[in-house]
């Protein structure tokens, strides 16, 4: 069990991530709604913000685990 403040940061971490990967996958839907400029606009940041958020909290779930005391 990870200490509270490191179980926060991995829960964070995890949310991040999380919100992160349904961007990369609503990036991936076909575009229905919208007008093909608007939709790709919309496609390429969600890409680009979903990558970076993935990552980030990613990166930080990595670090709370790496920094929690041995068992």
């Amino acid at each position: 069990m990870l200490p509270v403040p490191l179980d926060v940061a991995w829960w964070a971490g995890a949310v991040v991530a999380s919100a992160g990967l349904a961007l990369l996958v609503w990036a991936g839907c076909p575009v229905l709604g919208f007008r093909l400029p608007d939709a790709d606009r919309q496609k390429v940041f969600s890409i680009r913000v979903g990558v970076v958020l993935n990552l980030s909290g990613l990166a930080v779930v990595a670090l709370a685990v790496l920094l929690s005391p041995p068992r």
